[in-house]
């Protein structure tokens, strides 16, 4: 079955890019959709390119046009309903971006196949890329379901 990774997009590119090297470490994804707000819609599409080119993942870019909690849960369970009709396993994260985006896509997440969040044990990594962690300071936790 073919996975997609839902990860949120914040002001450091380095939370999302270790969060899906943290699942890759774990299981395979075919897909990742990057969920942003527009003041972080640049990033997105850098962090876009990268992952297509470098980790060979095919990416979509998802811009929340609103801070309403109601409007993004609805967007994320859109997202995350196509993503199921279509067969894809979907992991939903946690970990990078407002404290709003993470509340709505584990509140919409409940109904995909897995929810995780990249804990980091140590607030001085902070920023860095995870294969620069040392490996007993960070750990993917799931939250809900399996991956």
């Amino acid at each position: 079955m073919e996975k997609a990774l839902i990860v949120n997009v914040g002001n450091t590119p380095e939370a999302v890019v270790s969060v899906i090297l943290a699942v890759l470490e774990k299981t395979s994804v075919d897909k990742v959709v990057l969920f942003t707000t527009p003041a972080t819609e640049e990033i997105a599409r850098y962090l876009k390119g990268i992952l297509e080119e470098e980790l060979n993942l095919e990416v979509d870019v998802i811009v929340l046009k609103g801070y309403g909690l109601e409007e993004m849960v609805k967007t994320y369970s859109n997202v995350i309903d196509e993503l199921k009709n279509k067969g894809y396993h979907v992991i939903v994260d946690v970990t990078p971006g407002r404290k709003v985006m993470s509340i709505a896509a584990y509140t919409a997440g409940v109904k995909a196949n897995a929810i995780v969040y990249l804990h980091l044990h140590d607030e001085r990594f902070r920023g860095w890329l995870l294969p620069f962690i040392p490996k007993p300071l960070t750990e993917l936790t799931v939250l809900r379901g399996s991956l």
